[in-house]
């Protein structure tokens, strides 16, 4: 974890204008409609949700679907001084 604060350190400071985001959130569900029904399609994106199911499984065919799905929030956190 040290290592880890010192390379943020070190990027803050070597990029004045970097912006960092913070963990809020996380869920795991079974299924990508059971994370759409549950967190609401329109919080995941903007587009319909029918189109929202096919562009994810597109992506993420079945074998990876069956591994389970994570919900992430984040938190878009101010410049580190």
């Amino acid at each position: 974890m040290r290592a880890l604060r010192h390379t943020l350190y070190r990027t803050a400071k070597a990029d004045p204008g970097r912006r960092f985001h913070a963990l809020m959130d996380k869920v795991r569900y079974t299924s990508f409609e059971e994370m759409l029904d549950a967190e609401g399609s329109e919080r995941v994106n903007p587009t319909p949700r029918a189109r929202q199911l096919a562009n994810i499984r597109r992506i993420y065919g079945p074998e990876n679907e069956a591994l389970g799905v994570l919900a992430v929030e984040i938190e878009l956190l101010g410049q580190v001084h």
